[in-house]
């Protein structure tokens, strides 16, 4: 289980967990997600053409917010998607 609060260091299953140190693209595995909307879908395939050529692996979750713990954790290099929405909560107190 993924954990995050906010001004401390992010845990899985209790673990302090950090992003990849990779720094070279063809080295990278890098998620890309797929929006819903033909519009959405239209913009990334190019994205996806080009990484495809560029980086060891790319990858399709179908959820971003697994992807997205992913590279927090260093799983994942990191993670492309257009049109993407984001839902955060104030911090508490």
């Amino acid at each position: 289980m993924w954990t995050a609060i906010h001004g401390h260091p992010a845990r899985l299953n209790g673990k302090i967990i950090h992003v990849s140190q990779r720094r070279k693209l063809a080295e990278a595995i890098v998620s890309i997600g797929f929006a819903k909307t033909r519009e959405h879908l239209e913009l990334t395939l190019p994205y996806f053409n080009q990484l495809v050529h560029r980086v060891r692996k790319v990858r399709i979750m179908g959820a971003a917010a697994l992807a997205m713990t992913y590279v927090a954790s260093g799983r994942f290099d990191a993670y492309v998607e257009r049109g993407i929405r984001l839902w955060t909560s104030p911090p508490a107190g």
